[in-house]
């Protein structure tokens, strides 16, 4: 069997770290309480819209980091088994 799959353990792990780096500064802050004291309803559902935007926007950077987090963790799996398969291989000849 030729078919042969090549992991850049370096490569990855400098894409995750660039990753991990853009995804904590992106900034989630959108402007709170627009028109303070104004009771115009406009106004409300604007600030109702933003704090719903805010909401949204941290937890799509929590499921980022999260889905960073898993493909770091799945890379090391596939880097231990490929040393263990190696190490197999060599202690087999």
């Amino acid at each position: 069997m030729g078919t042969e799959i090549k992991i850049h353990y370096g490569e990855i792990e400098e894409a995750l770290a660039a990753m991990k780096s853009a995804i904590h500064a992106l900034q989630t802050d959108f402007p709170a309480g627009i028109g303070a004291g104004n009771e115009l309803e406009a106004i409300k559902k604007l600030n109702e819209v933003n704090e719903a935007c805010q909401k949204a926007m941290e937890t799509y950077k929590e499921l980022l980091i999260l889905n960073a987090d898993a493909t770091r963790q799945s890379v090391d799996q596939m880097k231990k088994a490929d040393e263990h398969l190696s190490a197999a291989i060599a202690g087999g000849r």
